[in-house]
């Protein structure tokens, strides 16, 4: 039991040192541009994962099958400086959730292969 405590504990502690602070319900691009590297990617992976499950929710799944299937060819750390690489050349996108941003250059990311 001891042992499954210390596990159990080891995990949380390392997840929250690799947690980004989300506010308002989502992060700005310009804040995931702030995040040092192992954090983006994290964040990243959190916000693939749900829009994989997003067809739970009504999101079509034909496209969303199609968006994993393109993806998933590549690894975090491709996509994470596709999308940063995206938001520091459009400073435009700072302002605007992450979420929206990630979807639309992935989207366009696929739509070129």
């Amino acid at each position: 039991m001891k042992y499954i405590i210390t596990l159990y504990m080891s995990l949380l502690l390392t997840n929250l040192a690799y947690c980004a602070v989300v506010q308002n319900g989502y992060v700005t691009s310009a804040k995931y541009l702030s995040l040092d590297q192992q954090k983006r990617q994290s964040y990243l992976a959190g916000y693939l994962g749900g829009t994989f499950v997003s067809p739970m929710y009504g999101a079509d799944e034909d496209r969303i099958k199609s968006l994993k299937s393109c993806i998933s060819k590549k690894d975090i750390e491709h996509l994470d400086k596709i999308i940063s690489t995206y938001i520091s050349n459009n400073p435009k996108t700072y302002a605007e959730g992450f979420h929206i941003v990630a979807f639309r250059v992935l989207n366009k990311v696929c739509l070129l292969q």
